[in-house]
């Protein structure tokens, strides 16, 4: 498939990418528990031809946070409904390989692709949020690489779980009574560090044969992981060179594990708050802006960083920090707040509440269409991404405003031609 054209998604949480959307007026919080409004974003994006819509999970709650949105659906329930109110759409779930088994989720994901005649995709996470694992026994997270030791070993009994069907392994022979042949279906037979797995699959070769598989990994571990695994890379970035470091990273570690460039993709993540015109959109930031506090801001990221920011005044010098490839959580948002500090862009913690005001440090774009559209092309010309994932800052006005605003200005792009309809979501992506 030609990179000539970008590949875009939507993120569909229906409260918003700002952490203060929730509190804006113009946003009815209902609407996170209404199933309507998810399948309307949904059908919006699958009008509008937009690749996939995307659903990110967490598996606990924070007692200590009350300012933050408590999740609404789980994404393979939501998934199955989306499924049969869209037609074309790709249908990312977030699933932890931490806490989850190989055979069940190859069975709901194999479901979720016949549901949706070929269009399921797993994003694989490993989960570095250590509250959960106290809602699954442990009384902590394994260690980071353990935890992608474990992925590794679950994709691979996953995929031959998918892959054991031969197409024509259901034969439905009635003259002879036979239902399947059991010739055309191989048994699994894994016996491995974290699983068992005799098999075969309960459930016969779904239409893609297997899921698209998306990964988002920061650490060199989860790079190689997702060179190895992904078709789709999730990145998150605020700096142009060091997107294209990544970028380039991802596709030498793909071409190491004997994979072509473009056999995977790299998707920036990207926030948008986006009017007709600029100043309304730089009015609604600023007032986004104002619902969420310097503190508020900071706690929240020492609970990603795994560093307490709040023992200090805002006007102090951020203390030093730990390698990213130090600690167990996540190192995405460490190695982010680093890139920042290093390059000379945020010195005190008040700059660094301001930058990440409202977000985990998510490139953000704010203005008008033509804005967002100018710098979405950019970042894509530069090969610093193959795509992007649109996270709307206030869902319910940004998601609809960059369908109406942004969208049509992308597809008069060469970088924005709306990608050909495959009959599955892997041979839209790759043809």
């Amino acid at each position: 498939m030609s990179r000539n054209s970008a590949v875009f998604g939507l993120n569909i949480d229906p409260i918003g990418h700002h952490n203060g959307a929730w509190r804006h007026p113009l946003t009815q919080v209902s609407r996170a528990y209404d199933i309507s409004y998810s399948l309307e974003l949904s059908r919006m994006a699958d009008a509008a031809g937009l690749d996939m819509v995307f659903i990110a999970d967490g598996l606990s709650v924070n007692r200590y946070a009350p300012d933050s949105v408590v999740l609404g659906f789980e994404p393979l329930t939501l998934l199955s409904a989306v499924a049969v109110n869209t037609r074309n759409v790709g249908l990312v779930c977030t699933v932890s390989s931490t806490f989850t088994e190989p055979y069940n989720l190859a069975r709901m994901m194999s479901s979720l692709d016949r549901i949706s005649h070929g269009r399921a995709a797993w994003n694989v996470v490993t989960t570095a949020n250590p509250n959960a694992a106290l809602n699954f026994g442990p009384e902590t997270l394994p260690d980071h690489d353990s935890r992608y030791e474990r992925a590794a070993e679950f994709l691979d009994v996953a995929t031959a779980l998918w892959t054991g069907w031969q197409a024509d392994a259901v034969v439905a022979d009635k003259d002879r009574g036979m239902y399947f042949d059991p010739d055309r279906v191989a048994v699994t037979g894994h016996h491995g560090q974290f699983f068992t797995v005799e098999g075969p699959l309960n459930a016969p070769r779904s239409p893609q044969g297997k899921p698209v598989i998306v990964q988002a990994g920061a650490s060199a571990t989860g790079r190689d992981f997702a060179a190895r695994y992904a078709d789709i890379v999730y990145m998150v970035s605020q700096d142009l060179e060091d997107a294209k470091a990544y970028y380039q990273d991802i596709k030498r570690r793909a071409r190491d594990h004997g994979r072509a460039e473009s056999d995977i993709l790299v998707i920036m993540s990207v926030r948008v708050l986006v009017e007709q015109h600029d100043n309304a959109a730089q009015e609604r930031a600023a007032e986004l802006a104002e619902l969420v506090s310097a503190e508020a801001t900071l706690k929240r990221v020492s609970s990603f960083i795994g560093v307490d920011l709040t023992r200090y005044a805002l006007d102090d010098v951020l203390p030093p920090l730990p390698e990213a490839d130090d600690i167990q959580g996540y190192r995405t948002q460490l190695a982010l707040v680093r890139r920042l500090v290093q390059s000379g862009q945020v010195r005190t913690l008040r700059e660094l509440a301001t930058r990440l005001n409202g977000g985990q440090g998510v490139l953000s774009f704010t203005g008008d269409g033509r804005s967002v559209c100018d710098n979405l092309q950019l970042w894509f010309e530069e090969k610093a991404a193959d795509g992007f994932m649109i996270l709307p800052q206030q869902t319910q006005r940004d998601a609809e405003n960059f369908v109406k605003f942004s969208l049509p200005v992308i597809r008069s792009k060469p970088f924005g031609r709306q990608r050909p309809e495959g009959a599955t979501f892997r041979s839209r992506l790759f043809g």
